[in-house]
């Protein structure tokens, strides 16, 4: 109980209410077993860097070559020379604090970041003291990632709207060049807010996800900016396998020859990040749970899990030489992994409740724990997040009716009201399981 009436006022609340601790205890016990489940020894990251001004990971970005690391809002830089990384680290201390997007080009030559001041930042690696900034925006940049060839930087807008930059302006014979002018060209996915985007292999398609209390991945032909396909989605991570030939959205692997799922991952909180190994054998996802959990990406086996941070880790990303592992969480630290060692010990940390066996159990979990988590979330940042877009797309497959959310969400008097319709749900749950 202590542990969420932390995470209660580490967003905005003085206490987490008594009616969200008579949910939760409702929902453990419609769909949790009482056997109690103890961690497993896992290995410890060879470095972990805390926040020196107070804010999360929230994005995270990694050179090719796993010589750079760059992480939103928290200063961590590995692999260069003291002076160069000090010069990041003070970058990244002042410049970061607000950043919503990263990516890194796949020479490692340049670094771009978004914020949520409707910027977008570009750095050269060997000399970040220098910067091009892009200001007053059409478009809030939420998201941002490079085409396989560099040419392009392709970014995520709040609006629904997707951008697509030329790189190769930015530099010029080894050097950042002067130039600010706005993108090549612009999609329109008549969409709402746009949380995460990523590229195939050969830069062909564009996966997005996007929306508000229905969250949807649209797959847009790169080229002419037409959505060719919309999948369902539970949760925002995205990643293509390195061949193209599979898509992860949400906790779901897709097949992109037919855009049927293979497998849907048994997973009991929501995914916030992944990464295919470059051979394609085995793709690693971040959850809120804390955990890191390594999957067969041919089966959807469960191989290793971690418990990786001491809250929910927000962002993760993979080397070219899959070797290395980089973490970020809401707990202010970034963490770097050694993946042969992982792969090697295969530890199994389980959740902090072991789950009823049953698929449709953990669905019902991963949608109140969602709903419960969004619902605050929302009243604090007077926005609703993916986490509640995912549990309402969850509870609409379980067929459980949620409460009708009102307009004015980002009051407390409103939030009371919701949670006050919240034992309608635990009864919902224990009709089905009790």
């Amino acid at each position: 109980m202590s542990r969420l009436n932390n995470w209660c006022q580490s967003h905005g609340l003085p206490s987490c209410p008594r009616f969200v601790f008579a949910l939760l205890a409702s929902l453990a016990t419609a769909v949790l077993s009482a056997a109690p489940t103890t961690a497993a020894a896992a290995p410890s990251p060879y470095l972990k860097q805390r926040s020196n001004n107070g804010s999360p990971a929230v994005a995270l970005a990694q050179a090719p070559d796993g010589q750079l690391i760059v992480a939103g809002r928290v200063p961590t830089v590995r692999g260069l020379d003291n002076q160069l990384q000090h010069a990041w680290e003070r970058v990244l201390d002042d410049e970061f604090t607000s950043t919503t997007g990263l990516a890194v080009r796949a020479d490692g030559a340049l670094v771009v970041a978004a914020t949520n001041e409707c910027e977008m930042q570009i750095w050269r690696r060997e000399d970040p003291s220098v910067q091009i900034t892009h200001t007053d925006l059409k478009a809030c940049p939420l998201a941002v990632v490079f085409s396989p060839d560099g040419h392009w930087l392709v970014a995520g807008c709040e609006e629904g709207v997707v951008q697509f930059w030329d790189a190769s302006k930015w530099l010029v014979d080894g050097k950042l060049s002067s130039d600010t002018s706005g993108p090549e060209r612009t999609v329109d996915l008549k969409s709402d807010e746009i949380h995460s985007i990523a590229l195939s292999p050969d830069g062909k398609r564009l996966a997005v996800t996007c929306g508000d209390l229905t969250l949807k991945t649209k797959i847009v032909n790169a080229a002419t900016g037409v959505v060719e396909m919309e999948l369902s989605t539970t949760g925002t991570a995205l990643a293509f396998s390195r061949d193209g030939r599979r898509l992860l959205s949400g906790d779901s692997v897709f097949d992109t020859s037919n855009w049927q799922a293979r497998f849907q991952l048994n997973y009991e909180f929501t995914i916030s990040g992944a990464a295919f190994s470059p051979d394609g054998a085995w793709l690693v996802t971040a959850g809120n749970d804390n955990r890191i959990v390594f999957w067969d990406a041919r089966s959807g086996k469960r191989l290793a899990a971690i418990r990786a941070h001491d809250d929910a880790v927000t962002a993760i990303a993979l080397d070219a030489r899959s070797t290395t592992i980089a973490t970020g969480s809401e707990d202010r630290t970034v963490a770097l992994w050694d993946v042969e060692r992982i792969l090697q010990e295969k530890p199994l940390a389980e959740p902090f409740a072991r789950l009823a066996n049953t698929p449709e159990a953990f669905d019902c979990w991963r949608m109140a724990t969602d709903w419960t988590r969004g619902v605050l979330v929302a009243r604090n940042n007077k926005r609703r997040p993916p986490a509640l877009s995912a549990a309402i797309e969850r509870a609409k497959r379980l067929k459980i009716t949620l409460p009708e959310l009102p307009a004015d969400l980002d009051t407390e008097p409103a939030v009371k009201r919701v949670f006050a319709e919240a034992p309608k749900i635990a009864a919902q749950l224990k009709e089905r399981y009790g």
